[in-house]
């Protein structure tokens, strides 16, 4: 089996020759290379629903068994999800899959999702020397991005935007003063 950065790598190929596909001149060519693409993934899902009605014929305990266990690999999960046949629904995912922020310093409650959005309130824990809200907020997207694709915005309550990091600015005398002292040293 593949690993998961060679999985990782022919992901962003496929989506590169997508992109490639549908930038093509010719119309006759760019038409029947994405007709060509649905069919394969229209063929592929079927075949993946197949699998999974199959499973389901299997007495209960065992087909639990097996869907909790294609939900626990992510290649399977990414296949199931990308032909809508995700056994576990999106609010479900995203849950789970917050639980994993609590690692980033900060509690994350999924409070909806609705029209493509998953609104989510995050609450810091009480350690003030945290991670920056702009890592919370990261930990949180990918957190989201990672179990639900259908949505496309991630709309985050209770973060307070980062202090901004202070600029480092020379004045005009101390430019001054650093030119000097560079036109005075030695030169090697």
């Amino acid at each position: 089996m593949a690993a998961d950065g060679d999985l990782r790598s022919v992901g962003e190929r496929i989506e590169a020759l997508v992109g490639e596909l549908g930038a093509l001149a010719d119309p006759v060519a760019r038409r029947k290379s994405e007709e060509l693409l649905q069919l394969v993934m229209r063929f592929y899902g079927a075949g993946l629903q197949r699998m999974l009605e199959i499973v389901d014929d299997e007495p209960d305990e065992e087909a639990e068994r097996l869907f909790a266990r294609f939900i626990d690999d992510p290649l399977v999960a990414s296949l199931l999800l990308l032909h809508g046949l995700h056994p576990v629904d999106a609010e479900t995912r995203i849950r789970g899959a917050l639980e994993r922020v609590r690692a980033h310093g900060a509690d994350a409650t999924l409070l909806e999702v609705r029209d493509g959005v998953a609104r989510i309130r995050v609450s810091r824990n009480a350690d003030a020397r945290g991670p920056s809200s702009l890592t919370i907020r990261r930990a949180v997207e990918q957190a989201v991005e990672g179990v639900a694709p259908e949505v496309s915005w991630v709309d985050i309550e209770g973060l307070e935007p980062d202090a901004p990091e202070p600029l480092v600015q020379l004045t005009v005398a101390a430019r001054v003063r650093a030119a000097r002292a560079l036109e005075s040293a030695p030169s090697a």
